[in-house]
């Protein structure tokens, strides 16, 4: 198993692609058999998805926020004193491993055995999944970075009853497949955007967080003059830029 330095994977977008660009790899496996040696120096049972995942993505930093910080994946990292692994947790008999990290992030960003990937915020805080795998995680990550090229983004959350399946066609949004899994969808239109994280459905609500992203003044204009009539309500604003 091997890879080429500085090339994304092909299954991602050409927009997670493109965020990737942006940065470069700095890889510490070379192949499978160098991944498999570094899991066992820091007595890690050697998956192969493990495995598989540092060799095909580890060693990746990019700018994330506009630029404005710095984001990196993999298990491992090299530092002055050497090769330093990742954070490891044990939930509930179920071991994690921090894969990826962001300047700004207050939380650890996390990965199962099976690929899963979680946010743990700390002391007293259980893991929380917030991806089904590494790709829709960047995929998600992408299309947050677009937000970054509209001036005048206004970011405002919102409380709705409507399943934000059908609150994306009253917007006229269409959904971004590649961003979307289990846990998260996203929904794009020409001025509007729609972030939804967490889309399970308890009793005859949905348990979501639903952000609606104006590209610009006129669409946030919009987003709020079409609140009353399709029922939602804007609890916060928030600029980003």
């Amino acid at each position: 198993m091997r890879f080429f330095r500085n090339r994304s994977p092909r299954m991602l977008s050409s927009r997670a692609r493109k965020l990737l660009a942006r940065g470069k790899r700095e890889p510490i496996v070379v192949s499978g058999e160098k991944a498999r040696a570094l899991f066992r120096k820091f007595d890690i049972v050697p998956r192969e998805r493990l495995v598989e995942f540092e060799c095909r993505w580890g060693g990746w930093k990019y700018p994330v926020w506009g630029g404005r910080y710095a984001g990196r994946i993999g298990f491992f990292e090299e530092h002055e004193a050497g090769i330093y692994d990742g954070t490891i947790f044990e939930d509930r008999g179920m071991f994690l491993f921090q894969c990826a990290e962001q300047d700004y992030e207050q939380f650890f960003t996390l990965m199962d055995e099976d690929g899963r990937i979680f946010e743990w915020r700390g002391e007293g805080t259980q893991p929380q999944q917030t991806s089904d795998s590494i790709v829709s995680y960047i995929e998600s990550q992408a299309m947050f970075e677009t937000l970054f090229g509209f001036p005048q983004w206004l970011c405002m959350r919102i409380e709705t009853e409507m399943p934000p399946q059908e609150l994306a066609g009253e917007l006229g949004l269409n959904p971004v497949v590649e961003a979307t899994d289990s846990f998260k969808s996203w929904f794009a239109g020409s001025s509007i955007t729609m972030q939804v994280q967490g889309n399970q459905r308890s009793g005859n609500d949905f348990c979501a967080s639903v952000w609606l992203h104006a590209h610009s003044r006129s669409s946030a204009t919009e987003v709020r003059q079409l609140s009353p009539v399709l029922g939602y309500r804007i609890k916060s604003e928030r600029r980003y830029l």
